[in-house]
This record gives structure tokens, sequence and C-alpha cells, in this order.
């Protein structure tokens, strides 16, 4: 473990915008699986183009090791 208090700091950070990104992702999920279930579709093509928004973040922000 490293002992320099800014650099835990950054990584407490760090691990807080992954987790963020994260939990938006699963509530999406969660909700177009209602909507799925529940045969509302209204709604479902908004929220995948979200989600697909979303991760393509991810994806760029690995690919600029800006996580």
């Amino acid at each position: 473990m490293n002992n320099n208090p800014n650099k835990r700091k950054l990584e407490t950070e760090r691990a807080m915008r992954i987790y963020m990104r994260m939990e938006d992702c699963h509530l999406i999920i969660t909700e177009v699986y209602e909507k799925l279930v529940d045969r509302d579709f209204e709604s479902v093509p908004v929220k995948v183009k979200i989600l697909i928004s979303d991760l393509r973040m991810i994806l760029k922000s690995m690919e600029d090791d800006d996580f």
C-alpha cells in the first residue's frame, strides 16, 4: 500500500468515479430489464442508447488511461 496521502486521495477519487459510472449503468440496465419484462418498450430505445454511450465513454477512458 502506498503511504503517500495525495496518491491515496487520487486513487480514492478514481475508485469513486468508476463506482459512479458502474452504478449509473447498473440502474439503466435494471430499468431496461423491467421495461422489457413488462412489455413497456416505449422508453427502452432511449435507455439503451444512453447505456451504449456510457459504455463508449468507459472504453474511451480506458484507452486514454483516464479512469
